[in-house]
């Protein structure tokens, strides 16, 4: 792979209030099974009212954004098919009378310890809620394939689950005609957060892209999805590169460049990239995939391995 110092610009605008990068430090779902809804969601629910915007992305790309009603801040910041709906709050302190107003037949969110009580509370009211955990790579998967199932557009949400399956094969392959095995995968460091540090951890969907992609996590070792890490930690395991998705990142070289000794520093494979291109749990997997691909290892990486 060629040295440089890589920035990929984003495909559209980002609104910058919230960073996605820095809500995955707090968007974690439980990683113990949950109560499930006491009333059932209804065949084909006309009123969505979406608390996650994983979930409400997935809604949009499978053609159902008519359906919803309201969505979070987050939602309507990032997505702007629904930037004009009703919001009802952030991802972990939603109001429950903005909610009610809106008389959803059905509500979606991603299970976390601040909004269990929420659920129990929209619940006791009658209405009902379906709950999508986005933690791993395959959860996502199955979330579309449950919204389309829900809304009625399975194969909207087929077609999105085998153009990441498609794009999955396609970097495969391309690792494999280069030659990689376990000796030749690079180590890697995904920073989301520089101050304090938080990393990408092992056994989350960001994870699995880096493995896919050929290379080696050195952060996979923990069970967190995003552990908090001390820097003297990074250094020593020195990375060979280094992805800084963090507000900062437009000035990798200016900040990293005071630790010499790390290989990616060293070696100029430091690599500053939009957070909200690549951390969304969402219905676009598979440009985030080969975009991550490509700034890896070049824009001519996936040419041979093209279907």
């Amino acid at each position: 792979m060629s040295s440089h110092i890589h920035s990929e610009p984003a495909s559209k605008p980002v609104r910058r209030g919230v960073v996605w990068g820095a809500a995955l430090l707090c968007a974690v779902g439980l990683a113990a099974g949950e109560v499930r809804a006491e009333r059932v969601a209804p065949a084909s629910p006309d009123r969505i009212v979406s608390l996650n915007p994983s979930l409400t992305a997935i809604l949009v790309a499978i053609g159902q954004a008519q359906r919803l009603v309201g969505v979070d801040d987050y939602s309507a910041q990032q997505i702007g098919e629904v930037a004009q709906l009703p919001k009802v709050g952030g991802l972990f302190n939603p109001s429950l009378e903005a909610v009610v107003a809106l008389e959803p037949d059905l509500v979606v969110l991603v299970p976390s310890a601040e909004q269990r009580d929420f659920r129990e509370r929209v619940e006791a009211l009658g209405i009902a809620v379906e709950s999508f955990r986005n933690h791993r790579f395959e959860q996502v998967l199955e979330n579309i394939a449950r919204l389309g199932a829900l809304t009625g557009a399975g194969e909207a949400a087929q077609a999105r689950i085998e153009a990441i399956g498609d794009a999955r094969e396609r970097v495969e392959r391309a690792v494999a005609k280069q030659g990689g095995g376990k000796a030749q995968t690079p180590t890697i460091a995904v920073v989301l957060q520089r101050d304090p540090l938080f990393v990408v951890g092992g056994d989350n969907f960001i994870d699995t892209m880096l493995t896919i992609a050929g290379t080696n996590n050195i952060a996979a070792q923990y069970r967190e999805a995003y552990p908090r890490v001390s820097m003297e930690w990074l250094v020593a395991r020195s990375p060979e590169l280094l992805v800084d998705l963090s507000p900062e990142a437009a000035r990798t070289m200016a900040f990293w460049g005071r630790w010499p000794n790390v290989a990616a520093v060293k070696d100029e494979r430091l690599i500053a990239l939009d957070a909200a291109l690549i951390s969304m749990p969402g219905p676009a997997l598979d440009q985030s995939l080969l975009l991550l691909a490509r700034t890896l290892w070049g824009a001519g990486f996936l040419a041979e391995a093209s279907p």
